[in-house]
């Protein structure tokens, strides 16, 4: 099994509170040398963009090495467990919210990603390409729900997700450690799809997410790091040495087993009438500091019965 070839080893984590490690690694279909290339050009010829990030690891990751530690269904591990179940994984919150968003008859159209590619007869990719309008399309704990020919499908784009990764598709891996606020870091990603646009790696009417994935809270910096951060020899980085994690222990005083946890259960009920959400998006766009605040005022956890809980 071929290693990862690390261009940019992983620098030991930042401390304070003013920094992020957002993770971008591209998907498997992208032409990956172009559109890195691209992707360094926007970070470097700007200097708002230049002054405030550094590099602090770049990476390709093989297929078979993907394969082989099953990497891509452990990132994945929560959607692809609503993926197969639909309606009868949701928890009693989150079908309430589901009710009173949609209403108690629109619950019997509930399905799953996989169950939805027999029933409508469609390849994971047909199901991945429906477009929808925004209305027909919204989040719950985590959770994607399209709304399409009446059934309100869950997690639709999982079945592509996996079928892409196979032995001969390898992924680039960086992170960009800065300053920026996330914010400044959207406005990064919408100047890199520019960038892709003119290029014409990127069509206007393609999402930029199809191209790359990137962290959008300091939780999924954390679950980030879990899969796709490897040193030479091909063990991975401690999950210690990330930045959020860091702060977590040494800062604020959490628990390693309350941080993995997370990871592995994210829907939560949280204190001061926020309710019930899944931690990595509850936190999204969150600086350090307001994203411990928010884990601070936990209630309960769902605990959902998964079929492989991670290991870390």
């Amino acid at each position: 099994m071929e290693k990862p070839t690390v261009l940019v080893p992983f620098k030991p984590a930042c401390h304070g509170n003013v920094c992020q490690d957002v993770f971008l690694y591209l998907r498997p279909e992208t032409n990956g040398i172009k559109v890195e290339s691209r992707i360094m050009r926007v970070v470097y010829e700007n200097p708002s963009f230049r002054d405030a990030i550094e590099l602090t690891y770049l990476a390709n990751i093989p297929g078979d090495f993907l394969m082989e530690r099953r990497i891509v269904e452990r990132h994945y591990h929560v959607r692809i467990f609503f993926a197969r179940r639909g309606y009868a994984a949701f928890t009693p919150g989150m079908r309430a919210s589901f009710v009173s968003i949609c209403g108690a008859g629109a619950t019997e159209k509930i399905i799953g990603a996989y169950d939805a590619l027999q029933v409508l007869g469609l390849s994971s990719e047909e199901l991945f390409r429906i477009w929808v309008p925004q209305e027909d399309f919204f989040l719950l704990c985590g959770q994607s729900i399209k709304r399409f020919k009446g059934l309100y499908i869950v997690n639709y784009d999982i079945p592509a997700i996996l079928s892409r990764n196979t032995v001969s598709t390898d992924i680039a891996v960086m992170i960009f450690r800065t300053s920026l606020d996330y914010t400044q870091v959207h406005t990064l990603v919408s100047a890199i799809g520019k960038e892709l646009q003119s290029a014409q790696l990127l069509r206007k009417d393609i999402p930029l997410s199809r191209v790359f994935h990137y962290s959008k809270s300091p939780f999924e910096q954390i679950l980030d790091a879990a899969g796709y951060v490897y040193r030479e020899d091909g063990s991975p980085e401690p999950l210690a040495n990330s930045s959020f994690f860091q702060y977590l222990t040494r800062e604020r005083g959490f628990y390693t087993r309350e941080i993995l946890g997370a990871l592995n259960q994210p829907i939560m009920r949280f204190a001061r009438g926020n309710g019930e959400d899944d931690i990595l998006t509850f936190t999204q766009d969150d600086t350090f500091p307001s994203a411990a605040d928010k884990f601070s005022r936990v209630e309960a956890q769902s605990i959902l019965p998964l079929d492989a809980p991670l290991r870390f």
